[in-house]
């Protein structure tokens, strides 16, 4: 079995027409409660802050040729109310007799795990880089306090080289 969803979803209809399994049945849904949710299913379920970002990707294709592989991360809603972190890759499927893409194929991966360790990590930099920063300012005091003590800055080196050799 496939770890990715495989889809076609039809730009004009705004709806999947093709999944290989329920396209959000890994979302803890029946197939049930997608049908009620209508073709707009995707965008009931998304995340407030990525509706732009899933519609800018969706009019990215009206100039898009058909070997390009674009894609979109966005957050969904599970049945438990929790967001889930989801990667697409689509790319042109069908373009109508204008020439204008109408339906773009894609795969569709859970990436929920690696972006809030991804997440995490990122806290834990910026709180060591603020402990690193008060650390230095801590030390530069310090240095400052011994430093005007001494006459000139050579005179303070001196003193700490000579410190550290006897250590």
């Amino acid at each position: 079995i496939l770890p990715n969803v495989i889809y076609i979803y039809d730009l004009e209809k705004e709806a999947y027409v093709f999944s290989n399994r329920s396209i959000f049945g890994f979302l803890g849904y029946s197939p049930e409660t997608i049908e009620s949710l209508g073709n707009q299913v995707l965008f009931k379920l998304l995340h407030p802050k990525d509706k732009e970002i899933v519609e800018q990707h969706f009019n990215s294709f009206t100039e898009t040729i058909d070997e390009t592989v674009k894609e979109c991360e966005y957050r969904c809603q599970d049945q438990n109310g929790k967001y889930r972190y989801l990667l697409s890759r689509d790319a042109v499927y069908k373009r109508n007799d204008d020439d204008r893409v109408v339906q773009i194929i894609g795969t569709l991966l859970d990436v929920t795990a690696s972006k809030e360790a991804s997440l995490h990590l990122e806290k834990v930099n910026h709180l060591l880089s603020e402990k690193n920063r008060g650390l230095e300012q801590q030390v530069l005091m310090e240095f400052s306090d011994s430093f005007a003590s001494y006459k000139t800055g050579t005179d303070f080196f001196q003193s700490l080289s000579q410190d550290l050799v006897e250590k």
